[in-house]
């Protein structure tokens, strides 16, 4: 468990390149990147969605993630906003036990933040770059999304999260967090996700929540 700041910042594809370029000069090293793959869970009717969209300051978020760098692993993180703060919880799997883990009696005492019931709402892909000093900074681009059981959709632009504790970010960096508009990709992906209709063999892996395939970076 971390407990710290936390903000996702909305930008486009050429701002994310020029603070990446930034920040690979101030460190004095490229920032590392990889492709991303995670699925937003939720509990049916959406109740997480709603408490996003209505208390973005109290917002509860799930994902499942799988990356390229490894892609036999899987990893569940539960974020949860404190109106600018925090509080985020990661549990580390092997990607072909993912779905029994989540579906499992003892889930919550592996992960005691997450909500029970969920079920995949909203896949993601993208490309990450990477920064850290006692900080992070994460640059996504080439947003790509698909609701559980829609066709695939692009969101526009990218987003950058600062995350940090007792050590701050340069400051440049930090006053960016009043300059730019909060981004949540769940709400933003839900709302630009178009219909579309699964085929026959995912929607019944779908329904049965078996959804490492899905997570394919």
């Amino acid at each position: 468990m971390a407990l710290g700041r936390r903000h996702q910042l909305r930008v486009t594809e050429d701002e994310a390149r020029a603070i990446a370029r930034a920040l690979a000069t101030e460190l004095r090293s490229p920032g590392f990147s990889e492709r991303i793959a995670a699925c937003y869970l939720d509990r049916p009717g959406f109740p997480l969605l709603y408490r996003a969209r209505s208390h973005p300051d109290t917002a509860l978020h799930v994902q499942a993630l799988v990356s390229s760098s490894a892609p036999e692993r899987a990893w569940v993180e539960v974020v949860e906003a404190r109106r600018g703060a925090a509080e985020t919880h990661r549990l580390d799997v092997a990607r072909n036990a993912l779905s029994r883990c989540l579906r499992a009696r003892d889930a919550g005492e592996l992960l005691p933040a997450l909500p029970t019931g969920l079920r995949p709402a909203l896949r993601l892909t993208f490309l990450r770059e990477q920064f850290a000093n006692g900080w992070e900074v994460s640059v996504d681009r080439e947003l790509g999304c698909r609701r559980a059981q829609v066709a695939p959709a692009r969101l526009p632009g990218a987003v950058v999260t600062l995350a940090w504790a007792s050590q701050s970010p340069p400051e440049w960096l930090t006053g960016l967090v009043e300059g730019l508009a909060r981004a949540d990709l769940y709400v933003e992906g839900m709302r630009v996700a178009e219909p579309g209709t699964p085929s026959e063999a995912r929607r019944v892996r779908l329904l049965r929540g078996d959804w490492a395939e899905e997570l394919t970076p």
